[in-house]
């Protein structure tokens, strides 16, 4: 059984399409939740700190905006990690 669920999004405040696009922002879960900066997981893969951003064994929501981009593959090689470790939804 999972203990929380951990939502993950762009949280740029500048553009309100990311900051305002995750669903714990709209609703009321009857469960712990942790968020998490999308970034930050990328930077804890290539071991630039920000380890304990190391899901292994969650429920990660990731959504919305702010994640399809034509520049890097953050977003392919982030949610690879992800979904090989964790149960994913994706949220857009």
């Amino acid at each position: 059984m999972y203990e929380r669920v951990v939502f993950t999004n762009i949280n740029f405040q500048g553009n309100a399409g990311d900051h305002n696009c995750s669903p714990f922002q709209y609703y009321k879960f009857p469960f712990p939740i942790r968020l998490a900066h999308f970034p930050l997981i990328e930077q804890a893969i290539k071991g630039e700190g920000w380890e304990h951003f190391l899901f292994k064994n969650e429920i990660i929501v990731i959504g919305g905006g702010g994640l399809i981009t034509h520049k890097g593959n953050h977003l392919q090689e982030t949610l690879r990690y992800l979904v090989e470790n964790n149960k994913v939804i994706l949220w857009e």
